[in-house]
């Protein structure tokens, strides 16, 4: 710590006593840590160099950097039924909540869907928000009973349809159910593991880690 604290003090300018006046402390603090350095100050001293020097406490301690805040991206909609372009844009119609990332998966794996319509109603609402995470990035596979984010592309139509099903494996195939009460979602989509279909292909490229409940208004 001693080294550390010692090259922000010479960053900053100031001489060592003006620093520990400055921060709220006793002339001689600073000149005490370096010339004990097996003897660790307090956590409230610590805070108050950190907060005067401009850095943090983590980098004074323990030589630990802050990791930049980082957004999770809000990619699209998940709309069961709904047929777009592939080359469509998606375009939020509400500015999503930023939702930091979850520490157990990459950073760069995690991105958000908003649900729209009653496709997902047992588990999310119309204007819900699927934190996901990409099985390709976080080199995850599917499990049953997992949520998943799912993609059908027309081949001919040059269309493609995001939704998300409860995934279920079976002998030689696995089924894709829906997890709605709506009847006009009743049935699974069945994908057989060896299929072939000249038109249509059926993708999973996530699996829904958490939901993120939109206000309800009243």
């Amino acid at each position: 710590m001693a080294a550390r604290l010692l090259a922000e003090v010479d960053q900053d300018g100031r001489s060592p006593a003006a620093i520990s006046v400055a921060a709220g402390l006793n002339a001689g603090m600073i000149r005490d840590i370096v010339r004990r350095p097996h003897q660790s100050p307090t956590l409230a001293t610590i805070e108050k160099l950190a907060s005067e020097l401009k850095t943090s406490p983590e980098w004074l301690a323990y030589g630990v950097r802050p990791q930049p805040h980082r957004e999770v991206p809000l990619l699209g909609e998940v709309a069961a039924g709904v047929w777009r372009t592939v080359d469509a844009t998606f375009c939020a119609t509400t500015a999503p909540v930023s939702i930091p990332p979850l520490p157990e998966y990459p950073i760069d794996a995690q991105f958000d869907l908003l649900v729209r319509g009653t496709s997902l109603n047992r588990i999310a609402r119309d204007g819900d928000l699927l934190r996901c995470v990409s099985t390709t990035k976080a080199d995850i596979a599917a499990r049953t009973n997992d949520i998943v984010v799912v993609e059908r592309y027309r081949k001919q139509e040059g269309e493609v349809e995001t939704t998300a099903k409860r995934f279920k494996r079976a002998d030689g195939r696995y089924e894709l159910w829906p997890a709605s009460d709506d009847p006009k979602w009743n049935g699974p989509i069945v994908v057989e593991q060896n299929r072939d279909d000249k038109n249509e292909a059926v993708l999973i490229n996530a699996i829904v880690v958490f939901v993120f409940r939109s206000p309800m208004v009243l």
